[in-house]
């Protein structure tokens, strides 16, 4: 699997990190049964900063009906509030390894995520 899914409690409760240069939307059905023991209905933020960049194409928002991800229904956002940000950035800080593997990302962009540089609000460390 080249994805996580990581809790929050947000806008988006759900975020489906790409954790590789494969877009995250290829494991999307790896978390269902997850979503599913936790009774979630609702959209969930797909991330694929390690396979897009810092694009603007880099977020896709996607519906669980509680059963199952309405596929036909994907959305692109091209910003995300800066607390879900926060909640990916550290994530990224707390497996630098991730980064320093990928080949997409400039190094100046590696060296930002891998120091928290990109992180707002610096309380959740």
């Amino acid at each position: 699997m080249n994805a996580v899914l990581l809790k929050t409690n947000g806008q988006f409760p759900y975020i489906i990190l790409g954790t590789s240069y494969l877009h995250p939307i290829d494991d999307i059905y790896e978390f269902v049964n997850n979503l599913k023991e936790n009774q979630y209905v609702g959209e969930v933020l797909l991330d694929a900063l390690l396979s897009n960049g810092f694009n603007s194409n880099r977020y896709l928002k996607i519906y669980f009906n509680g059963k199952e991800f309405i596929v036909n229904d994907i959305k692109t956002l091209s910003v995300v509030p800066k607390e879900v940000d926060d909640k990916i950035y550290t994530y990224f800080y707390e497996n630098p390894e991730l980064i320093k593997e990928n080949k997409i990302l400039p190094n100046a962009q590696k060296y930002l995520l891998t120091k928290g540089k990109l992180i707002k609000n610096k309380k959740s460390f």
